[in-house]
């Protein structure tokens, strides 16, 4: 499996016989190996497969495929899978096709990318099977003789987007396959450029249900669309942003009763002056009157499953003033003889579980209840009707007697005041050797790659780079949670729009000098701070910006003096429509000027003094479809112009940081382990084989 973007790949596939045991390569008639997916219809021995952005479909095994789609075109058109943007910030998923669960019809989304403006990039290397890209230019009589520049469709703010068409396409027996329909959005989105924000649903095997948003994410219609009237959708619900700040993206589809007389959705709605938090909409089809079965200051964040014999509905939510949790919950509907009852199905589950996940049978009768944190995870499979036990899936035995011959650091939450909003929420990861009354201080290391409304502190338990630092370094990581995150509701959220950067800044500020005035063992002359992406565009701001002191000699402060900022986003009009417009707006008259002041490069022109005297490394893959590598450039370029001295590796051929391959990988994360520990002004410890390796327990670890 080769990954070509942070969800889609390329594989090579094999059908395996389990009555023969014979495992035969899937390959297509053109004899192509690499496909972009291969999945099974729901009710036979048959397979789906995208190659090359068109969809083809085996009846049976052994057979040719009949191809569905015949216009797609890399570059320009994909059948059944996303476009970057849609991959990226919108259906966040690899795949944009849908199945009836009888798998006698399918509904797939295809993404026109023809007038969409295209961004070159260029490859240095021998090409692989990973490029999907379109070759702009090729020089030379040899296949190396001089790099190649390959272009791919980037939609940048305010310019063309991609055009997305559902079609529907009856595949019941072979020769229905060819009578394809599409889908026509409802009059109030018809006309006006928009995106599809969730999954399609089949209500029945005529109609499906279709989530709708214009470009300006303001304003979002649910539609129901049905065979009887040629596939044409009728607004069933809209939503409109209720104040001047914020979005709408409601990206669940909704989850339906066996009778198909109403429906339930994630939806916003305000508790006062609190703003307003997602809750659970019961929404009637036919005439679209809409009840909330939950509210208050915690958010919804998963519809499971619905209950037509009990009137009761699973789902996945915060608790109050707790919003790194995530518990599993019930509640009744409208019709039920006590309508809105709440019941918490996983807090009081024996073991420390705060963070949860739940599967849902199909009939609803039973669910598998994953236990995700904050301890080592565990799977039980309980029964729904009395929310019974019923077995133990997994303990994670094995994975636990590994542990507990490692050194496994310690994880302390704070909430720290916020003079601008709600408590800023601080995770701190501790070396094991750390006692806190003792006089010894830790190195810190900030990791910053929290995009807004995602969140970094929660109780999901995690085996990952901050721990092995932690682990092998005896450094302090922490992750911070200021406004702009997720889950605390959207007045919360919304605090960053209009201009990125600023409110983040304000709340790392706050936190940063708690962390260095309340907590004695951490080194305050010794604090990293690193971040990818987003993360790399607030890292750079923030490493630019100072704290006035009352010292004369001093009346500025650095809040850190180091950091590495991965694939930095320097320009936010050169970043990817969807995302710049959903929190600056389109760049237009008064927020043209929102784009300027959230500008990298400028708040770098305006603060360069700041940097002159500051350590940092800038990383980019210079194949980086996501963030392209002009970011970087323009950056350097600012940089060099200022006289400001940096440090700078790049990775030729490399993509998005979650396609490089092992060995870029290794080096990535090795240069940062060595560039910390020149920050830090400590030896470099020996070269880590492994990308997670957790150091083997010591009774007494030497202290840095």
């Amino acid at each position: 499996m080769i990954m070509t973007g942070s969800h889609s790949y390329i594989a090579k596939y094999t059908v395996y016989d389990t009555k023969s045991h014979i495992g035969v390569p899937l390959v297509m008639p053109d004899s192509s190996e690499y496909l972009q997916h291969a999945g099974w219809a729901p009710n036979a021995n048959q397979l789906i497969v995208i190659h090359k952005n068109n969809i083809y479909f085996y009846f049976r095994i052994g057979d040719q495929p009949i191809q569905i789609t015949t216009n797609g075109r890399e570059g320009f058109i994909y059948n059944g899978i996303p476009d970057l943007m849609y991959e990226e910030h919108i259906l966040k998923t690899h795949l944009t096709y849908w199945w009836l669960n009888d798998g006698s019809r399918l509904c797939y989304a295809s993404f026109d990318n023809t007038l969409v403006d295209q961004m070159p990039y260029i490859i240095y290397g021998a090409t692989n099977a990973s490029s999907q890209s379109r070759p702009l230019a090729v020089g030379g009589g040899g296949d190396n003789d001089y790099p190649k520049v390959y272009t791919y469709p980037y939609p940048k703010p305010g310019r063309e987007i991609s055009k997305v068409t559902l079609t529907v396409v009856d595949i019941s027996a072979p020769n229905y396959v060819r009578a394809r329909t599409q889908v026509i959005p409802p009059d109030e989105i018809r006309g006006w450029d928009h995106y599809i924000t969730a999954p399609v649903v089949w209500i029945t095997k005529t109609s499906i249900a279709v989530v709708w948003s214009r470009r300006s994410q303001n304003y979002t219609v649910v539609s129901i669309c049905k065979e009887e009237t040629n596939w044409v959708c009728n607004k069933l619900i809209e939503e409109q942003l209720s104040g001047p700040k914020g979005w709408l993206m409601v990206d669940e589809g909704p989850v339906f009763s066996d009778d198909k007389k109403y429906m339930f959705m994630r939806l916003p709605v305000a508790d006062g002056t609190f703003g307003t938090y997602d809750h659970i909409a019961m929404i009637y089809t036919e005439s679209g009157k809409k009840y909330f079965l939950t509210h208050g200051q915690f958010v919804v964040t998963k519809i499971f499953a619905y209950r037509s014999d009990l009137h009761t509905l699973y789902f996945a939510a915060t608790v109050y003033n707790d919003p790194g949790s995530r518990h599993i919950f019930s509640v009744t509907d409208m019709n039920s003889l006590n309508p809105r009852k709440i019941e918490c199905l996983s807090c009081n589950a024996s073991e420390k579980c705060w963070f949860n996940n739940a599967i849902f049978s199909p009939n609803g009768r039973y669910y598998v209840s994953e236990c995700l944190g904050p301890e080592i995870p565990t799977i039980h499979l309980l029964s729904v009707d009395e929310n019974k036990f019923i077995e133990t899936l997994d303990t994670t035995a094995k994975l636990r007697t590994e542990l507990e011959t490692k050194m496994m650091p310690k994880i302390k939450y704070l909430t720290i005041p916020n003079d601008k909003g709600p408590d800023i929420r601080v995770e701190l990861i501790l070396p094991q050797s750390l006692i806190e009354d003792e006089d010894t201080k830790y190195p810190a290391v900030i990791e910053i790659n929290n995009l807004p409304n995602t969140q970094s502190v929660n109780y999901e338990y995690r085996l990952d780079w901050s721990r092995y630092l932690t682990s092998k370094k005896d450094y302090i990581t922490i992750h911070i949670d200021g406004r702009g995150t997720g889950y605390q509701g959207n007045r919360h959220m919304f605090e960053v729009i209009g201009e990125l950067g600023k409110e983040e800044i304000h709340d790392l500020k706050i936190a940063i000098n708690y962390l260095k005035k309340k907590l004695p063992y951490i080194d305050e002359d010794k604090i990293v701070v690193w971040g990818r992406d987003y993360g790399g565009f607030i890292t750079m701001s923030l490493l630019a910006t100072t704290e006035p002191t009352t010292d004369k000699k001093h009346p500025n402060m650095d809040m850190v003096t180091c950091a590495i900022a991965v694939t930095p986003i320097s320009n936010w009009k050169n970043y990817l429509s969807v995302f710049s417009e959903r929190y600056i707006g389109q760049p237009y008259s008064n927020y043209d000027i929102n784009y300027q002041n959230s500008r990298l490069t400028q708040i770098i022109e305006q603060k360069h003094n700041n940097l002159k005297k500051k350590t940092f490394l800038l990383v980019h893959g210079t194949s980086d479809k996501r963030v392209n590598i002009d970011h970087t450039m323009l950056l350097m370029k600012e940089l060099t112009d200022k006289s400001i001295q940096f440090k700078v590796q790049l990775y030729p051929d490399s993509g998005i940081i979650e396609s490089w391959e092992r060995s870029v990988r290794k080096h990535f994360y090795l240069t940062m382990e060595d560039f910390f520990a020149k920050c830090f002004q400590v030896e470099d410890q020996e070269e880590a084989l492994d990308l997670i390796n957790l150091t083997p327990w010591k009774k007494n670890a030497p202290k840095v």
